[in-house]
């Protein structure tokens, strides 16, 4: 693996747990909670966050203290995906996000 794959993979793991830490069950929102951690954990290759650690880093700044933000960034991203797929929008999403009816294949029914 080379230097550039191993930092990838060191930020792309530092950002899942920062992720998956960020909710809790036992709250009073516990159906929604679970719609957005599923989500949130669906995968993908986390560019955004991992590019706001790496320009931390190289700006001389602790990745630590950017981690909140770029985990903010994906949780945008992610919001905004699931906002075109509800409303249709099938002229904005990808192909992969076209397969299927806006929302159908979401788990949940708030």
């Amino acid at each position: 693996m080379s230097d550039y794959q191993q930092q990838y993979q060191s930020y792309f793991d530092e950002i899942e747990r920062y992720l998956q830490g960020l909710f809790m069950g036992g709250q009073p929102y516990d159906r929604l909670q679970e719609a957005m951690l599923y989500s949130l954990l669906a995968g993908g290759k986390r560019v955004r966050p991992v590019l706001t650690l790496a320009f931390c880093e190289a700006l001389g700044g602790q990745r630590q203290s950017a981690l909140p933000l770029a985990c903010a960034l994906e949780d945008l991203e992610k919001a905004a995906r699931m906002a075109l797929r509800l409303s249709g929008d099938r002229e904005t999403l990808s192909g992969d996000e076209l397969g299927s009816e806006p929302g159908g294949d979401l788990p949940w029914n708030l």
